[in-house]
């Protein structure tokens, strides 16, 4: 699927169809392949749908734009004109990236969360397998016996519990810093616009013109 100029080109990895209704879904609204294996489980479909909404919307808010830029410039752009283009594609453009940034930050978090039960799971499958092995054994001497061999809870899922939280946490940061980076950016706009109402009465002549 091609993009705007300047956007370049972006790729569908998974399959070789572009057209979503060649796709396969199971029941939990996760792409399947033809044996019935998840190659895209449901949240990382959203997201690739989130990233490619947003690519499209901010394509056709450029492509406004520039048509705008075009009908203004015929008698030479003022300084208001130019600097509502710039905050309007500054706009547009920060309001994508925030999306989709999130969206993505969301899903790394999943995928955390995901790792953190699984190495939980790991833990309790190892248990289980050793008191089938030892029946006769008590649980400190099941704990012991996989001591003994390099295997508790701290080597299997403790040590990564601690590596994902902290992975977890440091997405949780990142998120906080791109929500909001377009709120933010419109601020500091009404700010320039409470102080100037000749070019705030300009702006929505524009928004108008669009």
């Amino acid at each position: 699927m091609k993009g705007g100029d300047g956007f370049g080109t972006i790729y569908w990895v998974y399959g070789s169809s572009h057209k979503i209704f060649d796709w396969q879904f199971n029941e939990q609204g996760e792409v399947i392949d033809e044996h019935g294996r998840v190659v895209i489980t449901a949240m990382r479909f959203n997201y690739l749908e989130t990233a490619k909404n947003s690519l499209q919307s901010l394509d056709t808010e450029l492509a406004s734009l520039v048509g705008l830029r075009d009908r203004l410039k015929a008698d030479g752009l003022s300084r208001g004109e130019k600097i509502y283009l710039d905050s309007e594609q500054a706009l547009v453009t920060a309001s994508a990236i925030e999306n989709i940034a999130t969206k993505g930050l969301d899903l790394l978090i999943s995928l955390y969360d995901d790792a953190i039960q699984e190495a939980e799971d790991l833990w309790n499958l190892i248990v289980r397998q050793a008191y089938t092995a030892g029946p006769k054994l008590s649980e400190s001497e099941i704990y012991s016996a996989l001591s003994d061999v390099g295997v508790t809870r701290e080597s299997i899922s403790v040590s990564d519990f601690q590596r994902y939280r902290e992975k977890k946490a440091l997405a949780y940061e990142l998120k906080r810093e791109f929500e909001g980076i377009a709120q933010k950016m419109r601020s500091g706009i009404q700010k320039q616009l409470d102080q100037d109402q000749e070019l705030a009465r300009n702006f929505k002549q524009w928004d108008l013109m669009r």
